[in-house]
This record gives structure tokens, C-alpha cells and sequence, in this order.
């Protein structure tokens, strides 16, 4: 069974699956396109060059037509867990006789995080929480879905709420929400204002958050405030555990705790959210995969097909199934080229040097796992504020550590994860470069089986300075999805504090 999936609207994405195998998942804003793109031709002629045979189905996942979900519907949807979300009908692909699949918005997170999961053929818990959905599910073995547990919605649409609140901003941005993920860490739990609560039940109470004017918190000490300012940020910590603590109490209440945990939705993507699932005893086992935001939702339908017309079966995927790197033209003569030798790029990382690490296809997801990142040494803060600076990023963003899967309980403490999706406890004090200020990284297990070359450049640094971690940030230009092309990665080199890049095999360094 060949499946080709689209997902409309933002994080848009084409997924093909062939015979229980994610061929690919190619998302609209790599390659340098706006973060948060729709679907559009570049990706799109790309995922039908790669396809030799006509498609036996064409899947779409659900959406919405107008600014709100829920407004009238694209294919299934946005909203419906049930079965009725699904149709099966005819249609006709360049003349030919085809059929054509579309179910919900909702179900494309179920099955993504479910189908990707080690725990398909099992029961499990499932909980998406995003923009607009917030409920726990059961997930059965035979692909059965049934809602247990309605949670408080539009949790994302809070979440970007508040951070427009604190810089007083008129319109939304859809970075708000990891931005004040981040911040929250620097809040104090310990002091709650007198209105914190207050506010906490005015957002609460709002139907349309995202359709909500700011001027009327103009009460609120918090409007226009600034979100560095220390009231916004310990607001963003109580705001961020209140949220936590009414999901952890319908959990307790509803979920069976000897089943798993999948994770559905972008805010699956809050890794301290992630750690307390792990550690808060309701599930035998958590899995978030890499793309539980809606760049996984193209994968989710096509798998809900495949389950629908074959049963459920594990499916066989990799992270590294994005688009593959583009050499459309020859670095110019301001770079020096080398064979790549780990050795001597650790002695370089390890003097300082900030390089662009790229390595065959695109990572699926917003997360960089070491095909499309920027790597330094590990121990200073100034390197932290210097990833930013090149980033132009806020200085109060984190920056997250690779580390040897082997050596993780050496540095940190808390789960392990190759997708970079919990905050652990850094536990080395030499490790400035990636210590939040809350004591937290986010952090990337390597192994030799999942990604054999950053492996291997990981043990050269930890040859060359005892410490098998790295910085390593996704590689994009601000406010753009991964480079993914010889001239944009020559550009960002030349205009940005990085000393050179690693391209496969090869390493280019800047004449100074």
C-alpha cells in the first residue's frame, strides 16, 4: 500500500508511506521558507520526484477554511475523534482513477504519536494538547479511539495569549509559545502576586483567547510589562504549573496507570512538561515522538489509513526522513576545504570555533538532532550568548546539549530521549554553555545505530576534553526553517560570528 498525505495550513508537510515504511516527511518550511509555511510547490514537486509509482491513496489531513478551528472544515476537519471523522471516496490524479482518504485534525495527532510509538498492538493512554484540543484518549490495539477525559482547551492559544500580554504586542505570533516555555524557567514559584490567580481564571474564561484584545487586561500590572521583566516571568511559571496540575488531576482520575503515555500536539514539545509525565507514576511508559507538533500530522493520517485498510502494525521510520541537502553551487574561495577528520574539528569546537554541522536529510520536526545543526564547545556562558547573538535570538533562550547516550548519566539526570523533547538536571557545573537558568537541559541521547557521524564527533570531543557534549541548535536563518542548500549555508557563514560549516564529508573554514 502506497500513501501520499498532505497537511494544510501552518506546518504544512507531505508524508509518504510505502507498505508500513515513512519513506519521507517533507515539511514546507525547510529549506530556508518561513517557520510555520503552508504546503507549497517547492515541497511538494520535491515529494512527487521522489515517488516512482502512483500512489494507491492520497490522504489529507483534516483543517479549517477560515482564521478560527472552528470555522468550516478542510477534508475531515479539525475537530472529531471518532471514526465518523473518516471518508474514504473516489477522485481522479491527473486523469487516473484514484481514491482519496481524509479524516480530522484530531486524529492526525492520535495516530502520529500512537502509530510512531513502540507501543502500537497495545492499549495505551494518549493526551493531545495543542492549539485548540486538551483531552486524554484511550488508544486500543486495534485502533479503536475513545475520549476518556476532556481537558481545558485551547491551551496553545493561552500560552500565546499571555507572551502578547506581557510585550503588549496587538497581533500573535506563533513563536510565542516556546518563548514563553523558556521563561517560565527563570519564574520564582514562590512569589504569586495577589492577581495572579485572578488572571489565571480571566484567560481561562476566554472562548476565542487569539480573538481577544489585550486592552482588556489593561488592568493587569502584567500588560506591556515586558516579558523579561521578573512579574512576567514568575507569572509564566504559575501560569505554566496550573495548567500542568489541572492535566496531572484528570490523569490521576481517568487514565489506566499500567499503560503507556503517548504525547500528541505542540505542547508536546514542553520539555519540562514532558519530564513531569515521565515522573508523575500515572503511566507505565511516556513516548513523545519527534514531530508531535502538526509537522507530524501528514504522518498521522497516512498511518490512520494504513490501519484502517491493513490493521494495526508497527511502522518502521527514522527522524532523518526530511528533505536531503541541496549542492547547488561550489563554496567560494573565502573558505578553506578539508576532508572531514573528527579529530581536528573537535580541537577546533574545543578553541571555540561555532560550526554548521550538516549531515544527509532534514530531521523531522522543529528540533535540530544533528543533521541540521550549529555546534560549540559546551563550557562557557558567553558561547550560549554567541549561538544566540548568531541566532538573533533573545538571550534568555536556552541552548540544548547533544550527549553521548552512554556517558548521559555522567552529566544529567531525568529520562532519555534521542529527540531532544524532556529537561533533565544538569548535574556537571563545567557545562554553562547548556545549564538553563533553572538548572535544566533539554537534551539529545546519540547513539551509534541512529546517527553513526555525530556519534563519532562526540567521542573526538570527549577524546580531546573529557566531555562527550556539545551545544547543538538547529541551523536557520531567524525566523526561517533549516537551511537545507549549499548557497543559503555559504550566506549564513558569511554574514554570521560562525567560523565554517561540515558538509558530509567535507569542512569549510573562513579565512580570516
Amino acid at each position: 500500500m502506497k500513501i501520499l498525505a498532505f497537511k494544510p495550513g501552518h506546518d504544512g508537510s507531505v508524508a509518504y508511506l510505502r507498505d508500513g515504511h515513512l519513506v519521507f516527511s517533507y515539511e514546507a518550511e525547510k529549506d530556508s521558507f518561513p517557520r510555520f509555511s503552508e504546503l507549497h510547490p517547492s515541497a511538494l514537486l520535491q515529494a512527487l520526484g521522489e515517488i516512482e509509482e502512483v500512489p494507491d491513496l492520497f490522504a489529507i489531513s483534516g483543517w479549517h477554511r477560515g482564521y478560527s478551528a472552528e470555522s468550516e472544515g478542510v477534508g475531515g476537519g479539525y475537530f472529531g475523534h471518532e471514526v465518523s471523522s473518516v471518508q474514504f471516496r473516489p477522485g481522479k490524479i491527473f486523469g487516473m482513477r484514484t481514491n482519496i482518504f481524509e479524516s480530522s485534525h484530531e486524529r492526525s495527532h492520535l495516530f502520529c504519536s500512537y502509530g510512531l510509538s513502540p507501543f502500537v498492538g497495545r492499549d495505551a493512554n494518549c493526551l493531545v494538547w495543542e492549539g485548540h484540543l486538551g483531552a486524554f484518549y484511550r488508544m486500543s490495539a486495534d485502533g479503536r479511539v475513545t475520549k476518556i477525559a476532556q481537558g481545558r482547551p485551547k491551551v496553545g492559544e493561552l500560552y500565546l495569549l499571555v507572551y502578547q500580554l506581557g510585550k503588549g504586542a496587538k497581533h500573535f505570533s506563533l513563536s510565542g509559545a516556546g518563548k514563553l516555555m523558556a521563561l517560565a524557567g527563570y519564574g520564582q514559584p514562590d512569589q504569586v502576586a495577589d492577581y495572579f490567580p485572578k488572571l489565571y481564571e480571566q484567560l481561562c474564561a476566554l472562548q476565542r483567547p487569539l480573538e481577544t484584545s489585550i486592552d482588556s487586561f489593561r488592568w493587569c500590572p502584567l500588560y506591556d510589562c515586558g516579558v523579561e521583566s521578573q512579574e512576567f516571568r514568575n507569572f509564566a511559571r504559575y501560569f505554566s504549573d496550573r495548567i500542568f496540575e489541572e492535566y496531572l488531576s484528570l490523569a490521576q482520575r481517568f487514565c489506566d496507570p499500567s499503560l503507556p503515555l503517548v504525547i500528541g500536539g505542540g505542547c508536546g514539545l514542553n520539555c519540562e512538561w514532558n519530564a513531569k509525565w515521565a515522573s508523575s507514576g500515572c503511566f507505565s511508559d511516556v513516548f513523545v515522538p519527534p514531530c508531535t507538533n502538526d509537522t507530524g500530522s501528514a504522518i498521522g493520517t497516512a498511518i490512520e489509513a494504513e490501519f484502517l485498510l491493513n490493521k494495526v502494525a508497527p511502522i518502521e521510520w527514522s527522524a532523518y526522513c526530511g528533505q536531503s541537502f541541496k549542492n547547488d553551487m561550489q563554496p567560494p574561495d573565502s573558505f578553506l576545504s578539508y576532508k572531514l577528520d573528527y579529530g581536528q574539528i573537535a580541537d577546533l569546537l574545543a578553541q571555540g570555533h561555532i560550526f554548521a554541522w550538516i549531515q544527509g536529510e532534514c530531521e523531522m520536526g522543529p528540533r535540530a538532532l544533528g543533521n541540521r545543526s550549529l555546534i560549540a564547545e559546551p563550557f562557557s556562558k558567553q558561547t550560549c550568548e554567541r549561538l544566540n547573538r548568531i541566532k538573533s535570538r533573545e538571550q534568555y533562550g536556552p541552548v540544548a546539549p547533544a550527549c553521548l547516550a552512554e556517558d548521559y548519566s555522567l552529566h544529567f539526570e531525568g529520562p532519555t530521549d534521542p529527540y531532544m523533547l524532556y529537561f533533565s538536571k544538569v548535574l556537571s557545573p563545567k557545562l554553562q554553555a547548556i545549564t538553563h537558568v533553572d538548572g535544566s537541559a533539554r537534551v539529545q541521547c546519540v547513539e551509534s545505530f541512529n546517527n553513526g557521524r555525530f556519534h563519532s564527533l562526540l567521542e573526538a570531543f570527549k577524546a580531546r576534553t573529557g566531555y562527550g557534549v556539545l551545544c547543538n541548535t538547529s541551523l536557520n536563518f531567524h525566523g526561517r526553517g533549516f537551511i537545507n542548500r549549499m548557497s543559503d549555508i555559504v550566506k549564513y557563514a558569511l554574514e554570521t560570528e560562525t567560523d565554517g560549516f561540515i558538509v558530509n564529508d567535507k569542512l569549510y573554514l573562513k579565512t580570516r
